[in-house]
């Protein structure tokens, strides 16, 4: 039988929290960087003179739609990953370090599908309709 150092769960438990913070940071940088290009993608086909040229028009909005559905691949990603953390942290508080409480006692609630998550999942759907709405009305009209 070979005996557990807690010291190499403490460790353990350290990198997961580091790791959970460094999924949040990624995540959000990557929202940002999505809405600005979003953003300078709208602005430069409907700005203070709108594109005029149908198949420019089309390939921006392909664009959009591409742009959108990379960066929804992205944040699946990264949510998955924090999820994954978060878990492995809560079992490390549950079994060898029972004095730590900081991810065992959050609430999961009752659904499967948690609020926060279907927002975010919410916004890339919103974009991806809208891109490719536009996308559909320019390439008929």
């Amino acid at each position: 039988m070979t005996s557990h150092d807690p010291r190499e769960s403490v460790d353990e438990y350290k990198i997961a929290a580091e790791n959970i913070r460094h999924q949040d940071t990624i995540f959000f940088a990557n929202v940002t960087v999505f809405l600005t290009s979003t953003a300078a993608l709208f602005a430069f086909l409907y700005g203070k003179e709108p594109v005029e040229d149908r198949w420019l028009r089309l390939c921006t909005e392909a664009g959009g739609l591409l742009v959108t559905g990379v960066f929804w691949v992205a944040a699946v990603v990264f949510l998955y990953r924090w999820n994954h953390f978060r878990r492995r942290a809560v079992e490390l508080e549950t079994t060898a370090l029972r004095g730590f409480r900081q991810y065992s006692t959050m609430k999961e609630g009752r659904w499967k599908v948690r609020p926060g998550i279907l927002a975010w999942h919410a916004l890339y759907l919103g974009a991806s309709v809208f891109w490719a709405f536009r996308f559909c009305i320019d390439f008929w009209y």
